[in-house]
């Protein structure tokens, strides 16, 4: 009975503890926006005329107003996409600042942050290409994950990751149209203006290829902001670009200071019952042992 109890403990989940690997940290160079250098600097485009986009220090600054402009990068060389291996996670992280609040602010799902996989289709080659404009779609075939929500929020407002599920004739992440919700939405919680947020968009594969994701903000009146959800049909599992979106009206340009790429080791957390069970566990191991030291 013993072994039962320990191969039954063994077989429980647990948390993978371990360091990550860097794999791409935006160096956010002096003209080197569009040039790809392998871990330092990403292909960035815009939506947009470059006359919207400013290429500061630290920072590249998308500007938005009453339209809304997309931004994105490829993280790795054509073809060579970052594969999650099981028990393994991708981590993205981001700093964003939202700037100037417009009239649509709280509406809606105008600030939106996806992971994708460009290789079954083509990489975009220069600026004002996508974005809003149905017109140019040159996004087909991307595979991937959004964290949608409204800045501003309000209390009919909600967060939720979802995964891009129409694969052609639509824009990367301008629209909802070829986008599924997955799993829950939780309620938005208001951002300020002006204000420098961290996001965390993570997914993790499990040893059964269930994908888990969750994205987190931190910041100035944020509070637990944490989606997290889980994927049993995964629709890829490497991933090569980014891309952030500010919706029209909702604020004059948004900021980013931040694009981080790592792998880190990775497991499910339990659920409390999982805990429960542990912890009964290991009791009656511990009665166990003491019964026999006490007939020994």
């Amino acid at each position: 009975m013993k072994k039962t109890l320990l191969l039954t403990l063994l077989a429980l989940p647990v948390l993978a503890f371990g360091q990550a690997t860097t794999v791409f940290n935006e160096a956010f160079a002096s003209g080197q926006r569009m040039n790809f250098s392998a871990g330092t600097s990403a292909q960035w485009y815009t939506s947009s005329s470059v006359g919207n986009l400013v290429e500061g220090t630290g920072f590249y600054q998308q500007n938005t107003g009453t339209a809304g402009r997309q931004l994105l990068g490829y993280f790795t060389a054509p073809g060579n996409g970052v594969t999650i291996a099981q028990n393994q996670q991708l981590i993205f992280t981001f700093t964003v600042t939202l700037n100037t609040a417009g009239a649509d602010f709280g509406v809606g799902d105008k600030w939106r942050v996806g992971l994708f996989d460009s290789s079954a289709g083509s990489r975009v080659s220069a600026d004002n290409t996508g974005g809003t404009n149905t017109t140019v779609l040159p996004f087909e075939n991307y595979k991937g994950y959004g964290s949608f929500l409204a800045p501003g929020a309000n209390a009919e407002t909600s967060a939720k990751i979802l995964e891009r599920t129409t694969l052609t004739g639509q824009p990367l992440i301008a629209s909802g149209t070829p986008y599924t919700t997955v799993g829950d939405t939780i309620a938005a919680q208001a951002m300020t203006a002006g204000s420098p947020y961290v996001g965390t968009f993570s997914i993790g594969r499990d040893a059964n290829d269930a994908l888990y994701l969750t994205m987190t903000y931190t910041g100035v009146g944020l509070n637990n902001y944490t989606m997290s959800v889980v994927d049993t049909s995964a629709a890829t599992f490497s991933f090569d670009t980014f891309a952030f979106i500010a919706g029209s009206n909702a604020v004059a340009n948004f900021a980013i200071s931040q694009a981080l790429v790592q792998t880190a080791p990775f497991a499910p957390i339990p659920e409390p019952s999982t805990y429960a069970a542990i912890a009964g566990a290991l009791s009656l191991v511990g009665v166990m042992v003491w019964r026999r030291r006490r007939q020994t």
